[in-house]
């Protein structure tokens, strides 16, 4: 939990989850967070009163609490292998992420079904050019 909502509190919500959850941007700093990362998330049942056209709010798929994600910080291009010879499987944008699973020299094996870009793959990124967000240990 990063904070708390004061009692007739207005936040402006930028994204929303299926599941009941709505997306703000703070309004803080946040260095290396890009994307869905940006946002802080409140649960539409937490004494949540909703005003104005909340079906207009874009509907995104959630970060899963405690999974460590990998963040593109650009152009970021997915191989099969931790090699920049083997093949491209595709390339993560600004705002896409992934769950990482591992590092291995320099190169983090990450699963692209978990997270923005459901495909069903595993795959290798350059640390050079990504982020981590989440429950990464050590990451």
């Amino acid at each position: 939990m990063f904070g708390t909502l004061d009692a007739g509190e207005a936040i402006q919500p930028q994204v929303k989850t299926a599941d009941g959850f709505f997306g703000f941007d703070p309004g803080v700093a946040q260095a290396g967070n890009v994307g869905i990362f940006r946002n802080r998330w409140i649960l539409k049942t937490y004494q949540v009163e909703l005003s104005g056209n909340c079906s207009q709010v874009d509907t995104v798929v959630g970060p899963i609490t405690n999974l460590c994600y990998v963040m593109s910080m650009g152009d970021t291009p997915v191989y099969t292998d931790a090699d920049t010879g083997s093949a491209l499987i595709t390339t993560l944008h600004v705002g896409d992420y992934v769950q990482a699973l591992g590092t291995s020299s320099g190169w983090v094996q990450i699963d692209l079904n978990i997270g923005s870009t459901n495909i069903n793959s595993l795959g290798w990124v350059q640390e050079s050019g990504i982020g981590y967000n989440g429950g990464c240990e050590g990451g």
